[in-house]
């Protein structure tokens, strides 16, 4: 546990038109839970000292002092029994404003140069009309060819933008700009944080190393593959179907059994698919074979934002489970109470099937 000041928080409250007002500052609170992840929004909760101090329902925004992230509020609960007051506020963080947009089936689609410019066109394009105004800050500059995303019936602008975003391990963040009456978007991207590069600081989770308190590990290795075949079938009768052969990323003939796996990937390609078509639709697909990994970490000591962060790829130690690895950190849980503050880590390859699906129904 991490002995520090309990974080400042204030209530913002944003009317119909968008605008920000402050209602609350330095709300008074026992417990905040502040989750942060890389697939999809994050979430928070908070345990109030005392009532409820807005009207509900309301247009609310929860602002940390030492954190950029905006949460939303969405959920208010109130009791008042034998054993005292009880009162909380939980919701998702502000990106989730793109999922009050589904779409119809002729979909929808932002567009811009590179996936950082359709990123910024998808916040720009896609928050309901009563949303704040959205502003454009660090990490979404356009750059490189013509980029679309894409989203059809099934997928919310939430699930669209972060398909995207994840794949490329960066997400988005929408941090209040209290001077501008705004919501500012960055892209943040993950870092190499391994023993193989030499650019920044190297952080290992272990318990030897004194930069953890609890670890566990889970390797399921019974759904991983060493290869794909893919096929796809033209729209025309009697067409032949394309097949080929795809690697599946992170294969290690070393430690893992060789294996095949069979993919139908038409729905994913053209109506007369080519090669090409198919070897990228079984790339897709091929990351559903992966070993199913995972790496929960209570961390020790200082470092979150500056030696590790979320979305960098970093080392764990669990030598109890015979485990040394690198992995992406999918979620950090942040428990902020007066004792301290309290820090779990998710790194692991789980998350990585649900972005690979959400892409192949983009295409």
């Amino acid at each position: 546990m991490i002995d520090e000041a309990m974080a400042v928080i204030s209530i913002y409250r944003v009317t119909s038109s968008g605008e920000i007002s402050l209602m609350v500052a330095n709300l008074p609170y026992s417990n905040l839970q502040w989750t942060r992840k890389l697939s999809t929004c994050g979430s928070f909760s908070v345990q109030l000292v005392g009532d409820v101090p807005v009207p509900w329902p309301g247009r609310y925004l929860l602002v940390r002092g030492d954190r950029p992230e905006v949460g939303l509020v969405e959920k208010v609960k109130y009791s008042d029994d034998e054993s005292g007051e009880a009162a909380s506020m939980s919701g998702r963080f502000a990106e989730c404003l793109l999922a009050y947009r589904s779409f119809g089936p002729s979909g929808a689609a932002a567009s811009g140069h590179g996936w950082r410019g359709a990123v910024a066109a998808a916040f720009g394009s896609w928050p309901m009309p009563d949303a704040p105004e959205i502003v454009l800050g660090a990490g979404t500059e356009g750059a490189g060819s013509s980029y679309t995303i894409r989203a059809d019936e099934k997928t919310t602008a939430m699930d669209a933008v972060y398909a995207v975003t994840a794949a490329q391990s960066a997400y988005p963040t929408l941090a209040l700009d209290w001077e501008r009456g705004a919501l500012s978007l960055s892209i943040v991207d993950g870092l190499d944080r391994t023993r193989g590069q030499g650019e920044r600081p190297v952080m290992v989770f272990s318990l030897e190393m004194a930069t953890a308190q609890a670890t566990s590990y889970s390797g399921d290795y019974s759904v991983s593959c060493s290869k794909v075949i893919a096929y796809a079938k033209g729209a025309s009768e009697g067409a032949e179907a394309v097949s080929v052969e795809v690697e599946v990323p992170g294969f290690d003939p070393e430690t893992m059994w060789q294996a095949s796996a069979t993919e139908d990937v038409s729905s994913l390609c053209s109506d007369e698919p080519a090669a090409s078509e198919a070897k990228d639709a079984g790339l897709l697909r091929a990351y559903d074979h992966m070993p199913a990994l995972a790496v929960d970490v209570t961390v020790l000591g200082s470092g979150y934002g500056s030696t590790w962060d979320l979305a960098d790829t970093c080392e764990a130690d669990v030598p109890e489970a015979g485990v040394s690895c690198s992995a992406r950190i999918e979620e950090v849980r942040e428990v902020v109470k007066k004792e301290g503050t309290t820090l779990e880590v998710s790194l692991g390859s789980k998350a990585i099937s649900r972005v690979s699906r959400a892409l192949m129904r983009l295409r």
